[in-house]
């Protein structure tokens, strides 16, 4: 817990707003001061510490934090939920404790797991918890979670939800009125054909697959994420061929490919072609002879 005298910067004239990748000079300060939150070189605080500094301090100094909101703030509403984890995560939950505060949090539970940047951590809760256990530690806490207002997708067709449902196991709605469809692609001829057609975003598992830079434009599974395109094709691994098969795919401990999956799954407003690493390979063979 921080001192009073740590808390000076609590003074409304500092601002948060700076990033500690953007001060890296200032050399490593211990967790219990207020260096390691702030920074007297630009009177601002790291904005992506804020979130340790709240959880770290004791239930009564928290207390009168939540008081004190209660008192400015009505609600609070939250976008893409999914995406706050470890410390943040925390925060929010901790939020949810005020009495007369109205919290709204939107988010996809699949889309968890994914993300754009590097960043390494434990990915917790996603990666502790599967949806149903996710569901009941939300309802321990006091907070209603409703599946059904926004579970329709205006972007993902029809037959792609029903694909989704069938093999992953996800429920996902569609309330898009563009037809299109999920198509296995079983002929090499017809699939040489799509690898070629740059109107086909080509979406990989890894930027490490062979061949992956002379088929565009293309894009990775997780790294789709937020982006929607007219037509992909997702190129299989081999531990998931038997998506084209007539099995439900039992993900077990591989939670998070089962979410950069479904993200890729959904990127496309039109059809959603499937290509199996074997077939993708001898594609790049005969490319390449």
């Amino acid at each position: 817990m921080l001192s009073n005298t740590d808390r000076r910067a609590c003074h409304p004239h500092y601002r948060l707003s700076v990033f500690d990748r953007y001060d890296l000079g200032n050399g490593y300060i211990k967790k219990d001061k207020i260096g390691h939150y702030f920074s007297d070189k630009t009177n601002k605080f790291y904005v992506n510490r804020m979130s340790e500094l709240y959880v770290s301090q004791s239930q009564k100094f928290k207390k009168k934090i939540r008081t004190r909101i209660e008192t400015f703030v009505d609600n609070i509403y939250v976008d893409e939920f999914q995406d706050f984890s470890e410390k943040d995560f925390d925060l929010l939950i901790d939020l949810t404790r005020c009495k007369s505060l109205n919290i709204e949090m939107v988010g996809d539970y699949y889309q968890s797991l994914v993300t754009k940047v590097n960043f390494k951590h434990s990915k917790r809760p996603y990666k502790t918890y599967g949806y149903d256990d996710f569901k009941k530690m939300l309802t321990k806490k006091n907070i209603v979670v409703d599946e059904n207002s926004l579970i329709s997708s205006k972007r993902v067709l029809e037959k792609t939800c029903q694909f989704i449902i069938q093999k992953l196991g996800i429920r996902i709605k569609s309330s898009s009125k563009s037809n299109g469809q999920v198509i296995i692609l079983s002929d090499i001829e017809k699939a040489t054909d799509v690898m070629h057609n740059k109107n086909i975003v080509k979406l990989f598992y890894s930027n490490a697959v062979k061949g992956m830079k002379e088929y565009t434009p293309n894009n990775k599974w997780g790294y789709s994420k937020g982006d929607t395109y007219n037509e992909v094709c997702v190129i299989l691994t081999d531990s998931l061929k038997d998506i084209t098969g007539s099995k439900i795919l039992k993900f077990k401990k591989k939670v998070q490919t089962q979410h950069i999956l479904y993200v890729a799954l959904t990127r496309s407003r039109g059809n959603t072609y499937l290509l199996t690493n074997k077939l993708y390979k001898q594609i790049v063979s005969l490319d390449n002879a």
